[in-house]
């Protein structure tokens, strides 16, 4: 009796020896791919735990959405479209090459049967070839996604050596910065009343091969954007070890001599003699400064010349809380640098040592210099907006063209430095001290002046629209010929000193009350839209001056 099989069971036979094959070549991929996903849901599991109860507070809907906020097709929405619609193309390509078989296997009995008797063997010898050719591609098919498994795993290890190799990288350029040498030095020695030397030797610094372990970790960042922040972690912690403000040598200047009360001809030859001496003091101790260190300079030029793409990364990515990753650089020593065109910005810079510094048109937007020294430090066409300058000392510094938008000067020094044609919009300058500082063509728009000491101070062609003067000092000797004063408020000011600028026309546009002190020339008379009968009180005062703006335009 003849075994008879029906085309279903041809076909099954077929897929079962097809899935065999596939096996038996990718047994080995197959069971390591299984198994490292066991491990890594176990990895998980374990990490999921821990975060539960190192956190115990968190909340039950948190609890509730954790694993689908964290989960893959969330993290990687990409990847997971791709492989939905792979998958979408391969089962209908499965099924029609299943059905194609099915057929051809169905017809063939038939062909079989009449194979003598037909004239043309042609249908026959088509219909073998058609199922040779489904039988491939239905292996190919099958074989298709192990292939793809085989390729990211080969991607995955690939993507491990790399690390792997940029780890060593690091790690040999870290070695690099602490390399040191041995040099010989003459040591004097006093033995008997008598000097003599000897030849000792010390370890110093290898500058050579700490500069090239530099330009090493700047390639890395370069080369690879999940180390960026820690390179930068790295060289920041370098500068503030190698060049701490608290070892270096005393910075010699006397205080800046106190402006005389009243100012007369009695006092002004005095206060005139001492500035020169403190300015001629300052000059030359700025021009003995010594530079910093080679591998110190190399790396703050490493860290400024960072790419736009990095500070973006730096700024999109959370650090140590939920703060964005900014430049740690508290405390450091960096008399004499030369940091011009750099880019420092959000940079935190606070209780740094930067007298006689280069910030030549350097970026500094957002960056932290609170309590700074900064005394004949060059800032002209630097870019500071939104930086905190409270406290800092920046005597005779030059800060001509810079971009100063909403900085914050709370109780800086600056006497007699040079802010022509600084962009000082809404600034803050409360309880600063200006004494001849120059504002000529400073744009001081919305500019706050509460306790502002303002003596001597030239403010010819400054915008001060909008700006708010409250107790601040003026003398005889500021120049007060802003270029408009539209919105400008004087809350309880003396303007009674002013010796340039106090027509009464000057002051057209702006508001005040009772509380300011008139200059004799007026008289009687009292700026229009003055509150001329009262004195208001400050909440009354800032709500008329805020609808005397509005009425304005601003």
């Amino acid at each position: 009796m003849a075994f008879e099989t029906t085309p279903l069971q041809l076909i099954a036979v077929l897929l079962a020896l097809c899935v065999l094959a596939v096996l038996a070549t990718k047994r080995g991929d197959i069971a390591a791919h299984f198994r490292r996903r066991w491990e890594a849901r176990q990895m998980r599991y374990y990490r999921s735990l821990r975060e539960r109860y190192a956190k115990p507070d968190r909340s039950l809907r948190y609890s509730l959405l954790h694993p689908l906020t964290h989960s893959a097709i969330v993290r990687r929405p990409l990847l997971w479209l791709i492989k939905m619609a792979a998958a979408v193309i391969w089962l209908p390509l499965f099924a029609s090459i299943i059905w194609g078989l099915y057929e051809l296997i169905q017809s063939l009995p038939d062909l079989l049967r009449h194979a003598g008797t037909a004239p043309d063997p042609l249908p026959l010898r088509l219909t073998l070839l058609g199922i040779t050719a489904l039988t491939a591609a239905l292996g190919a098919l099958v074989a298709f996604p192990f292939t793809i498994l085989r390729t990211q795993y080969n991607a995955r290890q690939t993507h491990a050596a790399e690390q792997g190799h940029i780890t060593d990288r690091i790690s040999k350029a870290v070695e690099a910065l602490g390399a040191e040498k041995s040099a010989k030095r003459r040591v004097d020695k006093w033995s008997k009343g008598r000097k003599t030397y000897v030849i000792e030797e010390v370890s110093e610094p290898n500058v050579e091969v700490r500069i090239g372990g530099i330009y090493a970790l700047e390639r890395i960042s370069q080369d690879s954007e999940r180390d960026h922040i820690r390179i930068m972690e790295i060289l920041c912690a370098y500068i503030r070890e190698n060049a701490p403000a608290d070892q270096a040598p005393p910075f010699e200047l006397d205080p800046w001599p106190d402006y005389p009360e009243e100012l007369n001809e009695a006092n002004q030859d005095f206060w005139d003699n001492a500035m020169k001496s403190w300015k001629r003091a300052l000059h030359d101790t700025i021009a003995k400064l010594k530079a910093p260190r080679p591998d110190i300079q190399t790396a703050m030029d490493v860290i400024g010349r960072r790419s736009a793409r990095r500070i973006r990364f730096e700024q999109s990515r959370k650090h140590r809380g939920q703060e964005t990753y900014r430049l740690d650089l508290r405390g450091v020593n960096l008399r004499g640098a030369d940091l011009s065109r750099l880019n420092l910005s959000r940079a935190k810079l606070e209780r740094s040592l930067l007298q006689g510094a280069s910030f030549l048109s350097a970026n500094l937007d957002g960056a932290d210099l609170a309590q700074a020294s900064l005394q004949g430090a060059d800032f002209s066409a630097a870019c500071l907006a939104g930086a905190d300058l409270k406290s800092a000392n920046l005597q005779l510094a030059c800060l001509l063209g810079a971009s100063l938008q909403a900085s914050d000067f709370t109780s800086a020094s600056m006497q007699e430095a040079n802010l022509s044609g600084a962009q000082l919009q809404y600034a803050i300058l409360s309880r600063a001290k200006l004494h001849i500082a120059d504002f000529i063509n400073a744009n001081l728009s919305g500019a706050k002046f509460a306790r502002t000491q303002m003596q001597a101070v030239d403010l010819s062609h400054a915008v001060l629209q909008g700006a708010f003067f409250q107790k601040t000092v003026f003398d005889s000797a500021t120049t007060f010929l802003p270029k408009t004063l539209k919105g400008a408020a004087f809350l309880d000011v003396d303007l009674s000193m002013l010796r340039l600028g106090a027509e009464l026309g000057r002051f057209r546009g702006s508001f005040g009350d009772r509380s300011a002190k008139p200059h004799p020339l007026w008289g009687k008379s009292r700026p229009d839209k003055w509150e001329k009968e009262e004195t208001l009180g400050f909440t009354n005062f800032m709500e008329h001056w805020r609808a005397h703006c509005k009425r304005l335009g601003l």
